[in-house]
């Protein structure tokens, strides 16, 4: 099965109010004829898969009319699909193969619990907006743009239990609109977009707000954007609102050019903001990324935050000492398991020794693995 499937197979299956598949179609890679066939003969599918093998060249391909129309054709003929995953390989898609898609799930508007899109080279935003989706639950974009020329409501969107955004590239009026658009409804929140847009402070800060306004029920939210300062507002203004979290993830993979001095102050405000503003029902935190590589402001993080964590994952450059023993001092009463993967370690004799007095399992100092007793 394909990775996008994969993933909204996994999240559903990690939620017990979502009741498992009873039958599964997947094709992968079909040619036209196959497809057309299938298209002819099935009409009871729940799931349906398409994953173009294409890998990105130098040459840009744009995908098939042909094969389009196929994919359209066996959508619009089932009678209740719950499941849709696209992958498109990064072939081209051009405005005509857009509003086919777009109108070919529209036919399933109301069957429809989940769809995937990834790797469409395209502003895929048609196909998101299109259509009164009644019973849509989960949304997974993956590796596209999403490009709107206004700010509008969402109402789909409304009755999402799950938003995961990996690797998209947004404007400021779809931002608005994706953030804007989702309720109390939604449990499980990953945000990994980008966007060439200068975003205004205020205006940023305000939405995330809204946002936490409107999903007080959360329980596990990704944050993973490439732009540390786009964090700050998340964490300052919309993580202390959420006060159902249980499962907290934060990525920093700065890929913008950025001052080292600046990237440390920034980096120095996350971690800071973090520790004061984590609500207390959080069990699971994970923290990877070049945030990691400070041992310095992570003792600060540790000393500052009063979550009582159970599961504490670390993932970056350097561990020292100093971390590992501000977190047995401000964490060890609650943790029940700790990952820590470093590139760098340097740990002395004597907080070696303290490792092994608490029972902690080091596989080695790169990747090391600390299970409390």
């Amino acid at each position: 099965m394909g990775k996008l499937y994969q993933h909204i197979l996994e999240f559903i299956q990690c939620q017990s109010k979502f009741r498992s598949f009873e039958t599964t179609q997947v094709f992968l890679s079909f040619d036209i004829d196959i497809l057309h066939s299938a298209a002819d003969k099935l009409r009871c599918l729940e799931l349906f898969e398409y994953s173009n093998t294409y890998c990105r060249h130098d040459d840009l391909i744009f995908m098939d009319d042909t094969k389009s129309d196929a994919i359209c054709k066996l959508i619009c003929n089932q009678k209740n699909l719950e499941n849709v995953c696209l992958a498109f390989g990064d072939l081209l898609l051009n405005e005509t193969s857009l509003q086919l898609i777009s109108k070919a799930l529209y036919t399933q508007a109301s069957s429809l619990r989940a769809f995937g899109i990834s790797s469409a080279n395209a502003n895929v935003w048609g196909i998101v907006s299109f259509g009164q989706y009644t019973n849509l639950q989960f949304v997974l974009l993956h590796r596209c743009k999403l490009f709107s020329l206004h700010p509008l409501q969402l109402d789909a969107f409304s009755r999402l239990r799950g938003l995961k955004l990996v690797d998209v590239c947004v404007n400021s009026n779809s931002i608005c609109a994706l953030l804007g658009s989702v309720k109390e409804c939604l449990d499980h929140l990953f945000v990994g977009f980008y966007t060439e847009d200068v975003l205004n402070e205020n205006w940023y800060t305000e939405i995330w707000k809204t946002c936490a306004t409107n999903t007080p029920h959360l329980v596990e939210l990704s944050i993973s954007l490439k732009v540390i300062s786009h964090h700050i507002p998340i964490i300052q203004a919309a993580l202390p609102l959420w006060q159902h979290l249980r499962n907290l993830s934060v990525l920093c993979a700065e890929t913008a050019k950025i001052l080292p001095d600046d990237y440390f102050k920034e980096t120095s405000t996350l971690l800071l903001l973090l520790g004061r503003n984590m609500p207390k029902s959080v069990k699971s935190f994970t923290l990877s990324g070049h945030c990691s590589q400070y041992p310095e402001e992570l003792v600060t993080f540790l000393a500052i935050c009063s979550t009582s964590l159970e599961s504490l994952n670390l993932s970056g450059q350097y561990i020292s000492d100093e971390v590992i023993n501000a977190l047995l001092n401000h964490m060890g009463h609650s943790l029940k398991s700790v990952q820590i993967q470093m590139n760098k370690a340097y740990l002395s004799d004597e907080v070696k020794l303290i490792v092994m007095k608490n029972k902690i399992v080091v596989h080695n100092f790169l990747s090391m693995k600390i299970l409390k007793a």
